[in-house]
């Protein structure tokens, strides 16, 4: 990647949506709770942490909202990551 001084990096980080009949998704329990999703993607959180502190960093959780083409075309480096109930979501970003 290459950038110019007065350009850091965009980079989005993209924690994919679970399968809809998978144990992970919590779905039941995030509806009694009132909540979006169960948890915060971790895992990518920690790796943004350890990215340089001048990259500008955004962070969507697929569980929690959508993202979009424009997402995708407004960043210079796109980041995912995932369990195995998350495959089909891995694979639309």
């Amino acid at each position: 990647m290459t950038t110019s001084p007065s350009h850091a990096p965009r980079v989005l980080l993209v924690s994919p949506r679970f399968n809809a009949n998978s144990f992970w998704g919590f779905e039941a329990a995030c509806a009694l709770q009132g909540a979006r999703c169960l948890a915060p993607p971790l895992g990518l959180v920690t790796l943004a942490a350890m990215l340089p502190g001048d990259w500008c960093l955004r962070l969507i959780d697929c569980n929690a909202e959508e993202f979009t083409d424009s997402d995708i075309a407004g960043a210079d480096l796109v980041m995912t990551g995932g369990m195995l109930p998350q495959e089909a979501g891995t694979t639309a970003v």
